[in-house]
């Protein structure tokens, strides 16, 4: 597979979960079933094996062979998406999700940890164009994996849509091949080359090129309507795998790889990153705002918070590119955690409607533990590890304040989208944790908290959350992630999240005892609202809270647009083959002088451009 004399521990994590997976695949079909423990031993061997690259091989960088290269940001990648593939995979061995642990979704999910592993350790342009289309092949059969017709097409869409921008990824290493001069030999093209100035045009396209592909993979504007499609379509192991992990992981990682390895970006190029994304933030986040499906819903989330990690990366600052990095980590963390609480819901009550669900805090008290600390995370809340994260692409943006005016644009949009994401989050709590269920108050009696077996990932990645924002200095940003971008943490060390953390316990402690004394004398009294007597008519679900946001003027045409797919790339490309195709039917109508004219017109056409 690679032409080199040692095979190294980098080589077997990309190699053996594809011979694992192929391995599934050739099983007698009467010990199939053991096909989930094998990989459930080969995740786990991989987990531990990216574990120990990093901190034994930590700064040091360089050429493996050929085709790989082995640096920091390569082993943080690694890591990250390994244990990320180890968790999710254990939490999907649960009994509800019988129906998609099939022996093609053992494999499929195999080889999807070996090539993405590969991915991070390429080193030649065109082993990347091979591992990054095979990556959307494994994409389109996980999605599918349940193969209902909401999930077929949803899979249709993301493979529509990535396999489009790959074709775009081919076009840009073309063109940067010629950038760098088109001296080298194409198929030994390094990624870890001379950085390309954006100045010419061919260079500006290929840069164009391969940031669509970069878009797609991570699901940011305009190429990510297939994220909450398959969010809301498929089930949560995969959706915490792929749109919440996986593919964040590979699409930002390129992304660092264009601005620090690849191209050198112009003031233009950086102002269009910036502007991709502090539109996703606010676009996705909006559109989070309204919908009434919990896994939709976090699937605009996970579109909103590519946002962050693109913006903190196009502010081309090192506390900048630290933060996007940062946010990166704590994004996969805390939103596959929603989507492996969404999941725990969904398999004890069959829904995932937000209408339907309600009053199960007490039925489900460690998914709504969960679901509570991944809500104030991803929402920015302190002492948790968004919130840190987000103020480092803070800092980012406002250091970008000497050379123009357009920080305050993308501070605001930031911020703003931080609030309105945790505005959505306590619709999601209420809604299903602390409202009167739809039907009656007896509504989910028969609901249980979920099995051990789920509830030990969720518990991991919210200790995660926890230590990742209690000690983000110590524990993350410095041991971890600093060298991964090449940023000395040094000229940062005022931020103190340890202090931040002891104020808000006496806080805490200060409001518990206050409320303590205030319920030595209480009256207790009927509810009302308003100073009248409360009616079970009066009652606002949580779907009502922002519904008046689709009034709002501007807001309104916006949603009317959303509605009718004017904002859905896939869409709009289907309308416009349909129009095309149209209107070559309409040329074609089996009549021979018909055919002859447009003969005649054409070969006029060519004279013309050949003379």
């Amino acid at each position: 597979m690679c032409p080199c004399n040692q095979i190294t521990l980098t080589h077997l994590l990309c190699v053996i979960p594809v011979i694992a997976g192929v391995v599934c695949l050739l099983f007698p079909r009467k010990f199939q079933a053991l096909t989930k423990w094998l990989a459930e031993i080969i995740v786990i061997a991989v987990a531990l094996g990216a574990i120990v690259i990093f901190f034994v091989d930590k700064g040091e960088a360089g050429a493996i062979c050929q085709l790989f290269y082995s640096d920091n940001l390569a082993r943080v990648m690694c890591m990250a998406s390994s244990v990320m593939a180890f968790l999710i995979f254990t939490y999907s061995l649960s009994k509800p999700f019988d129906g998609i642990r099939s022996v093609s979704f053992n494999a499929n999910f195999l080889f999807t940890v070996g090539l993405a592993n590969a991915t991070f350790f390429c080193n030649n342009f065109m082993f990347l164009a091979i591992l990054w289309g095979a990556l959307g092949i494994t994409l389109f059969l996980l999605i599918n994996a349940c193969q209902t017709d909401e999930a077929s097409a949803a899979a249709k869409k993301s493979l529509i849509i990535i396999g489009g921008t790959d074709s775009l990824l081919i076009l840009g290493l073309g063109l940067l091949w010629l950038a760098r001069g088109g001296q080298e030999n194409i198929f030994s093209f390094p990624m870890m080359g001379s950085p390309v100035a954006t100045a010419g045009g061919a260079a500006i396209l290929a840069f164009l090129c391969l940031l669509s592909a970069v878009l797609a993979k991570a699901g940011a504007l305009p190429f990510h309507t297939w994220v909450p499609d398959t969010a809301k379509a498929v089930p949560a192991p995969v959706t915490a795998f792929l749109p919440a992990a996986l593919d964040k992981i590979l699409g930002i990682y390129f992304l660092l790889r264009l601005v620090q390895n690849i191209f050198i970006p112009s003031k233009a190029m950086q102002t269009v990153l910036l502007a991709i994304g502090a539109i996703t933030i606010l676009a996705a986040v909006f559109m989070a705002l309204i919908q009434h499906n919990l896994k939709r819903l976090l699937g605009y989330h996970a579109v909103s918070q590519v946002g962050y990690m693109i913006l903190g990366i196009a502010t081309l600052t090192p506390i900048g590119i630290l933060g996007g990095l940062f946010h990166l980590i704590n994004n996969v963390i805390y939103k596959s955690l929603l989507f492996l609480g969404a999941g725990s819901v969904e398999s004890r009550t069959g829904t995932s409607d937000l209408d339907e669900l309600g009053g199960l805090g007490r039925k489900m008290p460690v998914t709504f533990l969960c679901m509570i600390i991944a809500a104030l995370a991803i929402s920015g809340v302190p002492p948790l590890n968004g919130f840190f994260s987000k103020w480092l692409v803070y800092q980012g943006t406002i250091e970008l304040g000497p050379k123009g005016i357009g920080w305050i644009i993308w501070l605001t949009a930031a911020v703003f989208g931080s609030a309105l994401t945790l505005a959505s989050f306590v619709k999601v709590l209420y809604a299903v944790f602390l409202a009167r269920p739809k039907e009656s108050k007896h509504a989910w009696q028969h609901v249980k908290e979920s099995s051990l077996v789920m509830l030990v990932p969720m518990l991991v990645l919210s200790v995660f959350c926890i230590l990742f924002g209690v000690f983000a200095w110590a524990l993350p940003v410095k041991s971890i992630l600093a060298g991964a971008v090449n940023v000395n943490v040094e000229q940062f060390e005022y931020m103190n999240p340890g202090l931040i953390t002891l104020f808000l316990i006496i806080a805490l402690v200060f409001g518990a005892v206050v409320f303590w004394i205030s319920k030595l004398q209480v009256r207790r009294d009927a509810p009302h609202i308003g100073g009248e007597k409360y009616y079970e008519e009066m009652k606002m679900s949580g779907t009502d809270f922002y519904k008046t946001v689709t009034d709002i003027p501007v807001l309104k045409t916006l949603y009317k647009l959303a509605e009718k797919k004017w904002f859905d790339v896939y869409d709009v490309g289907i309308r416009i083959t349909n129009y095309i195709t149209g209107l070559l039917r309409a040329a074609h109508q089996g009549y021979l002088f018909v055919y002859l004219t447009w003969v005649i017109a054409a070969l006029i056409i060519v004279i013309w451009l050949f003379t």
